[in-house]
């Protein structure tokens, strides 16, 4: 199966990734095949699908939004602590576009909508945080509820110092 891996640098490039790419990201691979596994016949499982306690030493790098698909919009549903420590702030609750500098980020998870599947970055820089002298990899996995667009995405984080 062809899956996407966006890149959040100035210029989106989409390429295929398989789960060997993700041998290397712990967490990633774990969510990964818990979602290849648990959408069966459909694009996606749906967020009912994931129990916290069986994930639950990645809960701290995971984060979940909200998505309301029909006018590309994402809240911030759920970060975990590591995610808003390595971040500088907790950002639940909050709407992606009263954030600075998320145009970028929302054009990603847009096309990850748009298109039902996952995407995979590898060594993104921390760039708008005091701590951008580290790097992160990160795993989106669209949800939802039925066929249509995904009602949410859930990433994971694997930061590196």
């Amino acid at each position: 199966m062809s899956l996407m891996n966006i890149s959040l640098s100035h210029k989106p490039e989409i390429f295929d990734f398989s789960r060997k790419d993700l041998s290397k990201f712990e967490d990633g691979l774990e969510l990964f095949d818990w979602w290849h596994k648990a959408r069966e016949s459909n694009p996606y499982p749906s967020r009912d699908q994931f129990s916290p306690f069986k994930f639950a030493a990645c809960l701290p790098n995971i984060y979940i939004l909200d998505v309301a698909p029909d006018i590309m919009d994402f809240t911030v549903r759920l970060v975990g602590t590591k995610v808003s420590e390595n971040y500088g702030s907790d950002a639940t609750g909050l709407n992606l576009k009263v954030i600075p500098n998320q145009e970028k980020v929302i054009e990603r998870l847009s096309s990850i909508v748009k298109s039902g599947a996952p995407a995979v970055i590898f060594d993104h820089p921390l760039y708008w945080s005091e701590l951008n002298y580290k790097k992160f990899d990160i795993l989106h996995l669209p949800l939802g509820d039925s066929q249509e667009k995904p009602t949410m995405i859930m990433s994971v984080l694997q930061f590196k110092y």
